[in-house]
């Protein structure tokens, strides 16, 4: 860019060099790096279905994390990314978590991508029925075909498969979770095989108890 100024006929150039400063972005990165040391942030991105999945677990872990001082208030957060949820807001009050567990809504998927990488901990809620009758699959065939006629599909599809375990399947949250490359913690459901990759990629692990949840956040933190 050049800014040209006439005296006379004497004329005076002036370049304006554009670009980032370098020093600047490692400070940035330095500050993000230390940050990231002494902060636990644990994030969840997308929707949680009431009734499906529960946060109950994380919620007591957390909160007794805090209560017995192996973790400083201030220093952890359990984010949520997407739709703002009324009786999610009832739970986090119910646990003292004010202030702690937050909603931030709906974002881009850019920036959720970005809230992935940036995360000490990627939170992924399993699907707490262990069939498939009562689980996404009726709950899917209800949305398609509304009135009596979601019903009965629903309940056709219940009584020809209720009781019989869900085998391979995977959600896709796991695998944007994995893109992300930071570790994850998956809670609530049976052994499955989510646990097997987790196992495999050694990427996280499956916590099926407060106690398992509170160990995995104390190796982070």
């Amino acid at each position: 860019m050049f800014v040209v100024s006439y005296i006379g006929l004497i004329s005076l150039c002036v370049m304006l060099m554009r670009g980032l400063d370098k020093e600047m972005d490692k400070e940035k990165d330095k500050e993000k790096r230390e940050r990231m040391e002494t902060w636990v942030n644990i994030v969840y991105t997308g929707t949680i279905y009431q009734g499906k999945q529960d946060p109950a677990k994380l919620f007591q872990a957390v909160a007794e994390l805090i209560r017995d001082g192996q973790v400083e208030r201030e220093a952890i957060s359990v984010d949520f990314y997407g739709g703002v949820l009324g009786w999610l807001e009832k739970d986090i009050k119910k646990y003292g978590l004010v202030g702690v567990a937050i909603q931030h809504g709906v974002v881009s998927q850019e920036e959720a991508i970005q809230k992935q990488r940036d995360a000490r901990i990627l939170w992924l809620m399993k699907w707490e029925s262990i069939t498939k009758g009562i689980g996404r699959f009726e709950m899917i065939l209800e949305r398609i075909f509304s009135g009596k006629e979601g019903l009965r599909y629903s309940r056709e599809f219940n009584e020809k498969f209720a009781g019989k375990p869900e085998q391979g399947v995977v959600p896709l949250k796991l695998f944007e979770y994995l893109a992300a490359r930071r570790p994850i913690m998956a809670t609530g459901g049976h052994k499955d095989e989510v646990n097997k990759i987790l196992d495999d990629s050694k990427m996280g692990a499956c916590c099926e108890t407060v106690e398992e949840i509170k160990d995995f956040i104390r190796g982070i933190y």
